[in-house]
């Protein structure tokens, strides 16, 4: 129950960088077909947590250094050539895009 002295739920501010608002699908395309790097993908993401995470508190424990190694190594893969040997597209679709999950534990 609210008080009428609190200040009630603080809005969370607007996405600012249009990369933020891609499908999951299209960066997966952008990121293979070097529209865009993954490492910058990674960064808008980070960005993002960092900016708002103090009002939704989504994330708890980050992996953020573990998860731009990971994208510079895809990058390196992908600038090279064709990456199908390592990351066939049939086994990796998402391949470069972020994700995390909320962990629940009853």
């Amino acid at each position: 129950m609210f008080s009428s002295r609190s200040p009630g739920p603080r809005a969370v501010p607007p996405v600012e960088n249009p990369l933020l608002l891609q499908s999951a699908v299209s960066l997966a395309s952008k990121i293979r077909n070097r529209e865009v790097k993954c490492e910058e993908v990674i960064k808008s993401y980070i960005d993002r947590v960092q900016h708002v995470n103090f009002l939704i508190n989504a994330v708890v424990a980050d992996r953020f250094e573990e998860a731009l190694d990971t994208a510079r190594e895809i990058d390196t893969v992908l600038d090279a050539g064709d990456p199908n040997d390592l990351y066939p597209l049939q086994s990796y679709p998402l391949l470069g895009v972020p994700f995390t999950a909320k962990e629940a534990f009853a």
